[in-house]
């Protein structure tokens, strides 16, 4: 018989969900606001190759550097106040679908 070790989920939009999320056209806005232009297209083509390519190969511990990477392959230098002050650097908690907190608390505790 196979030990299974780990499951993996996809936890945003599988498992949970964020109440407030920022739109990639909130955050081109923003960036336009402040002199960076940046289209909502060429954010979420950075967003995604961060995501499914670079985050696996580093991983990053804040969305600082997180966003740093991103704008990094948009081949642009967010100053540290742009960064850190605006919508961009807005926590946006996760929230449990109901029917998944029972399933997690059930299994796994």
């Amino acid at each position: 018989m196979v030990e299974i070790k780990a499951v993996l989920f996809d936890l945003h939009g599988t498992l949970a969900y964020v109440e407030n999320p920022i739109s990639g056209e909130e955050i081109s806005n923003y960036l336009f606001s402040r002199g960076y232009e940046v289209s909502p297209q060429q954010l979420k083509a950075a967003w995604a190759f961060v995501a499914f390519i670079d985050c696996p190969k580093h991983g990053y511990k804040s969305w600082r550097s997180y966003f740093s990477r991103i704008f990094w392959r948009l081949k642009i230098r967010v100053d540290k106040e742009t960064l850190v002050n605006g919508d961009v650097s807005r926590k946006t908690p996760f929230f449990l679908f109901s029917e998944c907190s029972f399933l997690i608390l059930h299994d796994f505790c």
